[in-house]
Formats: structure tokens, sequence, C-alpha cells
């Protein structure tokens, strides 16, 4: 589970990548190489595609420099919106809704992406699915940001019922996870990634504040 078939020229928005590549420049490991790669991705227009096994590489390159396994977490936590009040007679969203447009926005960005809201005896399920498997630091990252650029809006009782799932292994330190949604249960080593809430939420209104898109996730 957690792949399914596209075309082995699926690429990812440039737009996906450089929040974490402008966090990694922010730690200067010193190391050539990987200023080179993160050179080249700056170097790339604003709709520029990069394809999947580029930027899984990227990805791992990442990883093995600067063996921080929580890098995914915190450039989704950067990706999180600032909130605005509705316009005047400007319709009020739902959970539902916001979610079926984080999940439009992710596909406009990867092609090699799908995102499904299943309903599972009462439980609704927002499943992430990939072409190709994603790195761990991948994985933290696809998972939080959608969580990031929706949570904001949500209900206390909402993020208390949450359960989020990652394929990944457990890592040694928790902190960075708990920041995207405080009170979830976080599972790993699970057989799918997204998350999970009772389906009795979905058509919760958001309330007068509602969440900006923010710049990565603009179409």
């Amino acid at each position: 589970m957690g792949t399914f078939s596209s075309s082995p020229q699926s690429t990812y928005s440039v737009r996906l990548l450089r929040p974490i590549g402008q966090l990694v420049r922010q730690g200067q490991y010193g190391s050539p190489v990987l200023d080179a790669a993160l050179a080249w991705l700056d170097l790339l227009g604003r709709d520029a595609l990069v394809p999947v096994l580029t930027a899984h590489a990227l990805l791992d390159l990442i990883t093995t420099i600067t063996k921080n396994p929580s890098l995914g977490v915190r450039a989704a936590v950067q990706t999180a919106p600032r909130r605005r009040r509705p316009a005047l007679g400007e319709s009020l969203s739902t959970v539902g809704s916001s979610i079926e447009r984080a999940c439009q926005r992710l596909r406009a960005l990867s092609d090699g992406t799908e995102c499904k809201l299943e309903l599972h005896s009462g439980n609704a399920l927002l499943r992430l699915e990939n072409s190709v498997r994603l790195p761990a630091l991948g994985e933290d990252y696809q998972t939080c940001s959608v969580l990031a650029q929706l949570q904001g809006a949500w209900p206390n009782r909402l993020r208390e019922s949450l359960d989020i799932w990652f394929r990944h292994p457990e890592p040694m330190a928790l902190g960075e996870y708990r920041k995207v949604v405080s009170g979830a249960r976080l599972h790993f080593g699970a057989r799918l990634s997204g998350f999970s809430f009772p389906a009795r939420f979905l058509d919760l209104p958001l309330g007068r504040a509602r969440v900006r898109p923010a710049a990565l996730c603009e179409v």
C-alpha cells in the first residue's frame, strides 16, 4: 500500500521543495555538495517541475548530510498559513470542504501524489499515496504540511480526536511532531500515510476565522 500507478515522469512543483531548501540553508552545514544542490534549486523558475526521482535524491542527500530527522516536520510547520476573516457574504467552509481544497492544491503541485478522503466505520481517513514511495523526510513534510495548512481553523475537540499515520519507523524524538497538532495520536510503521478522525466532524463549520493558503500551496 501507499503507491499507485502513474507516469514514470511524475513531477513535483519546485514550490514543494523550496521550504525544505530554505530551512536547510539556515543550518549552514558546510557541505559543498549540499550547497551546490541548493544553488541548483534556487536557479529553477517558480513554475519549474522536478522529476520525482530527482527530488527524492535531493531529500536523501539532505538527510545524509544534515543527520537531522526532524527537518521535514519543521519545514511543514513553516508552511502554516496566516489567518484572515472572510469577506461579507462569503460562505463559511466546513472541515470536509477545506480538506477537499487542500487535496486539490496538493494534486496540482505533485502529479505523483494521490490524495483521497475515505469513510471507514464512522471515521474519515485522508489517505496520501505516492507513485514512488517517499523518503522519511518527504513523508513527514507531505503529511504534516497538509495538517499545518488545515488545523489552524479546526476546533480543539477535532485536533484531540486526530490520528496521524506514518509509514516510516518512529524517530527517537517526537517534539517537532507535537508542534503540528498538539494532542493528536501518532502512529509509525503504519501501512499508510495520512490522518483520520471521527467522520461527524466533516460537516462542522470552521467558524468566522478562516485560513489563507500559504504561498507554497497557491495554484
